[in-house]
């Protein structure tokens, strides 16, 4: 598990000793770290960029070492030219390196060179793409309105906020919020449009910074606010969007912005989609454990949502481990407020939706399995794995790493087990025995398989 972010502060409050030993590791790991996974994503090898920089192989060996220590900003300058980028050095308090040593990850530690680095890019000219332009719709009719304001160097806010609430804008029906012709007008995985779309998400972050939660602009502030979150959360980046948004959450939690029940229901689903560290992770957790929370208007679903929606950690097992303890606690709910029943049930969704969010990760199964066994999954959660990732024995092994048998053959069988141990009576052994048999005769051929 995770530390959280209450752990991490109580530590760091213990002594100034402490917190200075351990600032000065965590900068370490971050700089080395950060320059291996840029020369990594640049494609070079160590050697190659020891000699940019005027060293033998060795020496840069020792600059990707945290335990070196030794860098002067000199060095780290030519590192920086060397790798396209630039040196920055700065002082900062250390409630920013608790938001920041929860939030590592390799994607996070990217860098673009400066060729491509989407503030110096050229962008497609909105008339060439205009002039192609087919969409003789709502959809076309947008975008001729849509993507000349993009490309404006004059900052100009009031055209989307009175689109946003369906002002100036062609008669789409009523059937269709504004925001999402914004989302179909640039639709994501389109390389037409993908510069027009990251503007869009830019200009959006710029409104939310006037806060406009306290300033309430616009004749209809709530639907402007509504589908200012809607098209945040549509639009998926949190890069941009991630720290206005929880900027917005701090203000509601701290009582300076007033927000409808719909309004933070919009907010929640912009946050949940735009998480770029583990800030919100405690408010995740406590909407599963409790069913609500004190601020937002989650339940456990909700909470499962953001917990599957945190970004990647550098271990993919870390983040199955979360996701692990998040569907313990949902079993625990479920099955305390719901019956045995309706529990599987409800995992049995849940978990479709994670195995088809991360339907790419080799092995999602059998590693999903191992961290059900670290965070002590019981019997509704397991009978709700099986039917998730098979529809029987033999699809079951199937998703299963044959080179993890022996491990998880002992995981199947020995959760099960613990359960019929447990059961209060023999009809529960029974039902047990019976609905679990798939699980229990795939455990008995991975101990065949294995060799046991």
């Amino acid at each position: 598990m995770s530390v959280s972010r209450e752990q991490l502060i109580d530590e760091l409050r213990s002594s100034r000793e402490y917190r200075e030993a351990y600032a000065e590791s965590f900068l370490n790991q971050v700089l080395t770290a950060q320059i291996r996974v840029i020369r990594e994503q640049r494609g070079f090898k160590q050697k190659e960029l020891a000699a940019k920089v005027g060293k033998h192989q060795p020496g840069w060996s020792r600059i990707e070492d945290s335990g070196y220590g030794k860098w002067n900003v000199s060095t780290l300058r030519e590192v920086a030219a060397a790798l396209d980028t630039w040196l920055r050095v700065s002082l900062e308090p250390y409630g920013k390196l608790v938001d920041e040593a929860l939030s590592l990850s390799p994607d996070a530690l990217k860098q673009p060179s400066f060729d491509e680095d989407p503030a110096f890019l050229r962008p497609p000219r909105a008339v060439d793409l205009l002039r192609e332009e087919q969409d003789s719709g709502p959809v076309g009719e947008l975008r001729r309105q849509l993507l000349p304001w993009l490309e404006e160097s004059k900052w100009r806010p009031e055209p989307l906020i009175d689109w946003l609430q369906g002002r100036n804008l062609i008669s789409f029906g009523h059937e269709d919020e504004p925001y999402r012709w914004f989302l179909r007008a640039l639709p994501a995985g389109d390389a037409k449009w993908s510069w027009h779309r990251l503007e869009l998400a830019r200009r959006l972050a710029k409104i939310l910074e006037d806060q406009p939660d306290v300033q309430k602009p616009g004749r209809r502030p709530s639907e402007l606010l509504s589908s200012l979150f809607l098209l945040a959360a549509g639009l998926d980046c949190p890069d941009l969007l991630a720290d206005p948004l929880y900027a917005v959450y701090g203000r509601l939690r701290r009582g300076t912005a007033e927000l409808d029940d719909v309004v933070r229901d919009c907010l929640l689903a912009a946050l949940t989609r735009n998480q770029k560290d583990l800030r919100l992770y405690e408010v995740w957790l406590r909407m599963m454990e409790t069913g609500k929370h004190d601020v937002l208007p989650g339940n456990e679903y909700a909470g499962f949502e953001g917990v599957t929606w945190l970004p990647p950690r550098p271990d993919f097992r870390d983040t199955l481990e979360e996701v692990a303890y998040a569907i313990k606690l949902l079993e625990q709910l479920w099955w305390k407020t719901e019956g045995y029943d309706e529990a599987v049930e409800r995992l049995r969704r849940t978990l479709l939706d994670f195995r088809q969010r991360y339907s790419k990760q080799q092995d999602l199964a059998g590693m999903l399995l191992d961290a059900a066994s670290r965070t002590g999954w019981t019997q509704a959660a397991l009978y709700a794995w099986h039917v998730a990732f098979s529809s029987g024995t033999d699809d079951l092994l199937a998703v299963l790493d044959f080179s993890e048998f022996r491990f998880r053959a002992t995981n199947l069988t020995g959760m099960l087990e613990c359960d019929l141990r447990a059961a209060p009576d023999a009809q529960e052994s029974e039902r047990i025995e019976r609905q679990h048999a798939g699980i229990l005769t795939a455990g008995q051929i991975c101990v065949v398989q294995a060799g046991v």
